[in-house]
């Protein structure tokens, strides 16, 4: 599967119910063992479901089912459904293995089906007849990082989808980004390895603040090129974070992108700031490589509506994926939602052709283009041509490429698309 990284607007950050009190619900399991230990629970569709019922209250008695529903893929498995080895063993951990992968934007997952339930004579089985709805609930994920490598052919991060109706709440300081994709809250680690892991490595963590819930979905899984199969853990925490009783420092109330015949407008509103020191736009056509393109400064403290807007004069055909780097006085920053459009400008007409190809690649609708090939696995330039409307790669291996087309005259970049080697 791939991670398209079109994440959409992000919930609002400061939305998290002040009036919530969020019980302690700490899941220390006693008894781990691999995934064929759970209760048989469902059909082989992903190679045999399985569930386990821990209590995790009292006063009410409440009971909590962990399901595996559903992987990526077959090679998706699941090894120790609570791994107690190493990481943080408060939290439930699944160790999950991931395959190879040749792609920046491919992601394997296994996904579990989180419910509670109250005891009513029927115990830990009476999640159908009675469930257990928490007016205000926290779950911290605390283990989310990366490989080291943010380049080459062991360049993959960690990421944890959840259901909605959820909202993240961000932490100072994290790697970690959120976003929207359908009905899932994506959270996206940063290249980073965080070692000796536990609740106080903020960089590494994200909450997820529901209200009103009785079940929600998760996604365990590993976005990015890998050499060899790699199995890695989360640590799924059943406590808010007490560190995080204030307010992000801005307040999102708007976003939006409106696009001319040669650029793109990025307008936001803000409702709040404090000590907002100035605001960095990045932009990206992939959603894992991010650029600076420019930068605006913030209003320090405010407690009215303030809008903003920068120009980006070089969009590129396809889809501009665009966020800001809100950074504070004290240098602490914060990611904003990612926000997308899909420009054709007066350039639309560009065609890369044959595609797939087995050696040469032709260009038509825009005369002696500069031309480059990327590698997916590294992103580096593996070819290029200058004035040309064709790129022979009989010198390059079968596989996946990134082709950018530029229009020679101050290498406005025009086209960036995928073509395949065949």
């Amino acid at each position: 599967m791939h991670l398209l990284m079109v994440l959409g607007a992000l919930f609002s950050l400061n939305e998290l119910q002040a009036q919530c009190v969020y019980p302690t619900h700490n899941v220390v399991v006693s008894s781990p063992g691999s995934y064929t230990s759970w209760q048989p629970s469902g059909g082989g569709t992903t190679g045999g479901t399985r569930s386990r019922t821990i209590q995790i209250g009292s006063s009410p008695n409440i009971y909590m089912r962990i399901t595996w529903v559903a992987r990526s893929s077959s090679n998706v498995t699941i090894s120790s459904w609570d791994y107690t080895s190493g990481g943080y063993g408060a939290s439930w951990q699944p160790y999950i293995s991931f395959p190879r992968s040749n792609s920046s934007t491919d992601t394997s997952w296994a996904e579990f089906l989180v419910e509670f339930a109250s005891q009513n004579g029927s115990g830990a089985n009476s999640f159908d007849n009675n469930p257990y709805t928490f007016p205000c609930l926290a779950s911290s994920i605390i283990d989310i990082d990366g490989s080291g490598n943010s380049s080459g052919s062991n360049a993959y991060r960690e990421t944890v989808w959840v259901t909605s109706p959820s909202k993240p709440y961000g932490i100072s300081g994290s790697s970690v980004s959120s976003g929207i994709i359908g009905n899932w809250i994506v959270n996206v680690s940063g290249f980073p390895v965080f070692n000796n892991i536990d609740s106080s490595i903020h960089a590494a963590q994200v909450q997820m603040n529901f209200t009103n819930v009785h079940s929600y979905n998760i996604r365990a899984g590993i976005i990015g090129t890998r050499s060899s199969s790699t199995t890695r853990q989360n640590s799924f925490w059943f406590l808010p974070f007490g560190t995080l009783t204030t307010p992000l420092p801005v307040v999102y109330i708007n976003q939006s992108l409106t696009g001319g015949t040669n650029n793109i407008t990025y307008r936001w509103t803000t409702s709040s700031e404090e000590n907002n020191d100035y605001f960095e736009v990045e932009k990206s056509t992939d959603g894992v490589f991010w650029n600076k393109i420019g930068k605006v400064h913030g209003s320090g403290n405010s407690y009215e509506n303030v809008s903003y807007e920068f120009i980006d004069n070089n969009p590129i055909h396809g889809y501009n994926l665009y966020r800001l780097k809100q950074f504070d006085f004290n240098g602490e920053f914060q990611y904003s939602p990612i926000q997308k459009y899909f420009w054709d400008g007066n350039e639309a007409g560009i065609t890369i052709y044959p595609n797939p190809s087995e050696n040469v690649f032709y260009i038509s609708g825009i005369i002696n283009p500069d031309i480059k090939v990327y590698s997916l696995a590294t992103t580096q330039v593996v070819a290029e041509a200058k004035q040309s409307q064709q790129i022979d790669l009989s010198d390059l291996p079968n596989g996946i490429y990134y082709i950018e087309i530029s229009n020679g005259i101050g290498s406005n970049i025009i086209v960036r698309e995928k073509i395949i080697k065949q």
